[in-house]
Parts: structure tokens; C-alpha cells; sequence
């Protein structure tokens, strides 16, 4: 039994130990690193993923230096080093899941901004928004992927499959002033995907203008009747005046 356990069983364990040490060191440590980078920096994970990994590597050369020395102490703190990185580990996961959650959970963008493509082009190709967040709703009523982006402005590049498929994005911040927006999509350019974005201060609805000029409307009809009115009183003595003079006649 013994022979087997030396010959059979430790040479088919150890490699399979190692590999699943090695996944649990790999496991825990991405982990951490992955916490790092979302609530710090890429700098600050890189430096940490250096120490560690430096630390394992003095810690695995320090036990191959003396493989008969198994004293309390250092099974201990080999021990405390494991528990370490599986809390270490766990407190990782909670975090990046934590920053994707809030990610996907953010407030839904109001657009200010519509725009509807076609095969090939742009419904609207004149838009106008106020200046500040310009917030594009992007909408494909063709059978073509499209794609939506302005030219002068930093921001994100929307992309629309086919039959309604629709995008939206946030371009923050722009002055007052007109923008290019196109369809990146090689050819779709020169076939039309062109338009305008006229960002201009104080820009009202279109339906606010449709409005004041209905309300001028009825008040001009308004003072051409009382003017028309006024004019018909005024000569309504005329005849008077007419028929007292025929009488002293």
C-alpha cells in the first residue's frame, strides 16, 4: 500500500494540488486587481499586482529553501496568508459586481435631440438643440447598420442595427455653434448620411414658435374686424348727413 501511495497516488496529486493552488492564487489575486482598478486607478493595480506578486514568489523560495522546516509559525502564517487572500478575494468580487450594478442602474438619458436613418440617409438633416448636454436618440428605419457621430465634438459613436434598432448617447457641454454629424460606415458618407446640428442660444421648440404664431394670427383678425367695424360706424352718419341735406333742399 505503501509503494502505491509513492509510486502512483503522491505523483498524481501533487501536479493536480499545485494546479489548484495555482488557480485559487490566480483567482482571488484578479480579483483584487480588478477591485483596484475600478475604485483606484490602472496605475495603483498595477503596483499592487507587483507586490504580490513578488510576495509570492519570496514566499514559494522561502519554503523551497527549507522543505524540512514545517514549524507552527510558519504553517501559521501560511495559513493567515491563505485566509488573507480568499477575504481579499470576496471583498474584490463585491466590489467590481458593486460597480457594474451602479453602472447599469444609472439615470436614463432624456434626448433633445432625434434622429432617424434610412437607406441611405437622414431624415432630418437640419436639427437645433440649446447649447450645453446634447442628448441624441439615434433611430434606424432602414435594413442598413448605421452608425451616428459629429465631427468637432468629443463623444461617444452611436451604432443602430436594422428595422427600428435604436441608440442613444450624450455629448456634453457644447458651444454654441454648428456641428457636422454622419454615418462612418464606409460609402454612406458620400451617398447622403450628412446633416447639421445648430446649437444656438435660447433655442425654443419648434411647437413654442408654431404657437406664438397662432396666437398672432387671431389677434390681427381681431383688430382688422374692430378696424373694419370702427370704419363702418364712421361712415354711418355720411347717409345721415346726406338725407338732412336733401331736406333743407
Amino acid at each position: 500500500m505503501k509503494e502505491f501511495r509513492d509510486r502512483v497516488l503522491l505523483p498524481l496529486a501533487i501536479p493536480l494540488v499545485a494546479l489548484a493552488v495555482i488557480a485559487f492564487i490566480v483567482l482571488n489575486l484578479s480579483r483584487v486587481l480588478l477591485a483596484l482598478e475600478e475604485t483606484s486607478s490602472p496605475e495603483v493595480a498595477t503596483v499592487a499586482a507587483v507586490v504580490l506578486a513578488s510576495a509570492v514568489l519570496f514566499g514559494c523560495a522561502y519554503f523551497a529553501q527549507a522543505p524540512g522546516d514545517r514549524t507552527t509559525a510558519n504553517m501559521g502564517a501560511l495559513l493567515m496568508s491563505g485566509v488573507v487572500l480568499i477575504m481579499g478575494g470576496l471583498v474584490g468580487f463585491a466590489a467590481v459586481q458593486e460597480e457594474e450594478h451602479a453602472g447599469e442602474e444609472g439615470p436614463a438619458l432624456e434626448p433633445n435631440v432625434t434622429v432617424h436613418a434610412f437607406d441611405i440617409g437622414f431624415t432630418e438633416k437640419e436639427v437645433t438643440a440649446p447649447p450645453g448636454d446634447v442628448v441624441v436618440e439615434y433611430i434606424n428605419d432602414g435594413n442598413t447598420a448605421h452608425t451616428f457621430l459629429f465631427e468637432g465634438i468629443a463623444g461617444p459613436k452611436l451604432e443602430v442595427g436594422s428595422n427600428g434598432a435604436t441608440d442613444i448617447g450624450q455629448w456634453p457641454g457644447v458651444a454654441a455653434g454648428d456641428y457636422v454629424y454622419f454615418c462612418d460606415i464606409p460609402g454612406h458618407r458620400s451617398a447622403g448620411m450628412e446633416g447639421t446640428l445648430h446649437v444656438v442660444e435660447g433655442a425654443a421648440p419648434a411647437g413654442g414658435e408654431q404657437t406664438g404664431g397662432q396666437e398672432g394670427t387671431p389677434e390681427g383678425g381681431a383688430e382688422g374686424g374692430t378696424a373694419g367695424e370702427t370704419g363702418g360706424g364712421e361712415q354711418s352718419p355720411a347717409p345721415e348727413g346726406g338725407g338732412q341735406g336733401g331736406g333743407q333742399n
